[in-house]
């Protein structure tokens, strides 16, 4: 694997990628079953704001950003948005902020969030809206990850899904 650092340093954009023991790897790329269920959901996915070429084969996103194409502070993509950020909890608060702003009523879009693990939902906020959770019954395994995660992961909706596998909560944690 090759190694990446955290930010590229010619661009000072971060890049999708996980963590191992305090070092950043190539990426790992979001589960099939997971982009499956996003696009069951709304037919489609328009805008992929944290993705690579490699990546958007499999997410099949119409636009996409990347280390070459870093997702402005204040994107202004219609449609479906869709978001598997990078790990380290200060860049999924920041694409958190990003995709929240694209799925803003008002901004005209709606979409799917990718939250790691259950410490990162804790430290977002969803500023206006109904949104739902949903909690795969089992542990994702990312594309290129030698493993299943060791963390329990969910995904974020602002329209609700029609699951089979896991369960489905409110934003508030409420059980539906």
């Amino acid at each position: 694997m090759v190694c990446l650092p955290r930010v590229d340093q010619v661009n000072k954009i971060p890049h999708h990628t996980s963590q191992a023991r305090g070092t950043y790897y190539a990426d790992w790329g979001t589960p099939g079953e997971v982009l499956d269920l996003v696009r069951y959901t709304f037919g489609c996915i328009d805008t992929d704001l944290c993705s690579s070429k490699q990546h958007n084969k499999i997410v099949g996103a119409r636009k996409f950003y990347s280390r070459l194409k870093p997702c402005p502070e204040h994107p202004r993509d219609k449609g479906v948005i869709w978001c598997n950020p990078p790990g380290p909890s200060e860049l999924v608060i920041e694409f958190w902020n990003r995709w929240c702003w694209c799925t803003e009523p008002c901004q005209g879009g709606e979409g799917s969030f990718l939250i790691f693990n259950l410490d990162h939902w804790r430290m977002l906020h969803i500023p206006n809206g109904e949104h739902f959770v949903w909690l795969p019954r089992n542990r994702l395994r990312f594309i290129g990850a030698p493993s299943q995660a060791s963390f329990p992961s969910a995904v974020v909706f602002t329209r609700k899904p029609k699951i089979s596998n896991g369960h489905l909560v409110a934003w508030n944690g409420v059980l539906l």
